[in-house]
């Protein structure tokens, strides 16, 4: 509790705070009895956060608050969304709807997590990432199919045509339902809703753009090239979302298209090289215009990079038609050389997630293995042992005086087993029937004998019988 100026507790203290990015943040300037209210740091909005603190068998109320920034003008401090927890005298709890009750414990024995089984790019080349992050293990829908696909579109302005993507949609193709529909969260630091206990994160590439790590010639010694879309009077080269390689061989491997840009005429001649897809592994047809030689041989005049031959692809639009795309040509470096035969130059491009892309995954969601329970057995525990009078997680008594409820956990437990627990003349004390889901391994004793009666101090033994998966036993002392 944070304290007022007069020591009286007024504020809770926030194990995390996140605010809007408006420019609005730090300690309001009105307060009230001589505190302030902070108003945040200008994170932005979060939707899930994860409490690494927490200690398993101890119970905890986190409480969910909204706050405004009052109105200084009118010497109004900020307010904030009130908490509610009440306890009855027979130990039952009510809370406001901001507040939720928690109480962490390992997972059952043999404890397998959810995982993304199958990831695949369907269809497309788009190099952007889409990582899957588990947030809530206990909804993934196990075997469930998704896929994640685009729309794009072609933003035209004065001076540049950039395919771009447009939205992403996500269909549950087992159920046929669409979890996602036309979101525009494509970037990293864009928070994509959670669905079916799992939350998407885009990493997408702004535009179509050469990878200038992963381009070149495959012979350092080869004069550097460069790789941009077609540009003349008049005609803008379209941007193309595809790889290529350029194989030089002989004179004649190849030709270029008898055609023309312009008003500039591009005849067809006998070149040395070829322009290969690598996404579809098929050949460009392509325009030449050799500004270096008449020979066919794509080059570039060592003393004047001036001269360079200009290799322009030529690709089909949707209806068909012949239309510019990218274009190469040379510079100059010092000692660098002309392409020889056999030389070749890989073109990767950077693509953002575009119409034709498809991806693909499923989830597997958690389970147990037998095999892993088995091997886990010896994990067991009783805790605390020895059991003190009291323990941290034990809710405190309603009433005024005394102790509450009386509490000894058993840990790392299989889904299903039998624990009876005797005393050390063999004799039955009490047994405890633990069925659980997944991902709880506890079961909780009340240290009360199957007659509902106080047990002595002492040593005890408890005995753990898990069907098709195996038996433990083992000691714990209640000592005053």
């Amino acid at each position: 509790m944070i304290t007022d100026g007069y020591g009286v507790a007024r504020l809770y203290k926030p194990i995390a705070q996140f605010d809007l990015k408006d420019g609005i943040k730090g300690f309001d300037p009105v307060g009230f009895h001589g505190v302030q209210f902070y108003l945040g740091d200008d994170t932005g909005i979060v939707h899930s956060w994860t409490d690494t603190s927490v200690v398993n068998g101890q119970r905890y109320f986190y409480a969910v608050t909204a706050y405004d920034f009052g109105f200084p003008a009118a010497e109004i401090a900020p307010s904030e969304t009130p908490i509610s927890i009440d306890v009855d005298l027979r130990g039952n709890i009510r809370t406001g709807t901001n507040v939720a009750v928690v109480r962490p414990s390992a997972e059952a024995a043999g404890y397998l997590p959810p995982e993304v089984e199958i990831f695949e790019h369907i269809s497309g080349s788009a190099t952007g990432k889409i990582m899957i992050k588990i947030i809530d293990p206990s909804t993934i829908q196990n075997s469930h199919i998704y896929e994640i696909s685009f729309e794009d579109t072609l933003i035209t302005d004065e001076k540049t045509d950039t395919l771009t993507t447009k939205n992403f949609s996500v269909l549950d193709v087992t159920d046929n339902i669409m979890k996602i529909e036309k979101s525009t969260l494509l970037n990293i630091g864009d928070e994509v809703p959670v669905f079916d206990g799992i939350q998407l994160t885009l990493q997408n590439e702004e535009t179509v753009t050469l990878d200038e790590l992963k381009s070149g010639w495959h012979r350092g010694e080869v004069f550097p090239f460069t790789f941009s879309p077609v540009t003349f009077i008049g005609v803008k080269g379209e941007k193309r979302p595809n790889d290529y390689q350029v194989i030089i061989g002989e004179p004649g491997i190849s030709a270029s298209k008898d055609t023309s840009i312009g008003f500039y005429p591009l005849s067809s001649k006998d070149v040395n090289f070829k322009v290969i897809n690598m996404l579809e592994n098929k050949e460009v047809q392509f325009a030449f215009a050799e500004l270096d030689g008449n020979d066919g041989k794509f080059t570039v005049d060592p003393t004047d990079a001036k001269n360079t031959d200009i290799i322009m692809l030529l690709e089909e639009n949707s209806d068909g038609k012949l239309v510019y795309t990218w274009q190469i040509f040379m510079n100059l470096k010092p000692n660098g050389e002309n392409p020889q035969s056999g030389d070749t130059l890989n073109i990767f491009l950077k693509k953002p997630f575009l119409l034709y892309d498809l991806y693909r995954f499923q989830m597997k969601g958690a389970s147990l293995s037998k095999e892993l329970a088995r091997k886990e057995m010896d994990d067991i525990r009783v805790v605390p042992n020895p059991y003190i009078a009291t323990v941290s997680w034990e809710p405190k008594n309603t009433y005024r005086s005394g102790r509450g409820p009386r509490e000894i956990h058993f840990i790392n437990l299989p889904q299903k087993c039998t624990i009876r627990i005797y005393n050390v003349n063999g004799t039955l004390v009490d047994r405890l029937e633990h069925e659980s889901t997944f991902e709880n391994g506890t079961e909780i004793w009340d240290v009360l004998s199957k007659e509902n009666l106080d047990i002595s101090y002492g040593i005890y033994i408890y005995h753990i019988d898990a069907p098709d998966i195996g038996q433990k036993t083992g000691t714990f002392a209640v000592i005053k």
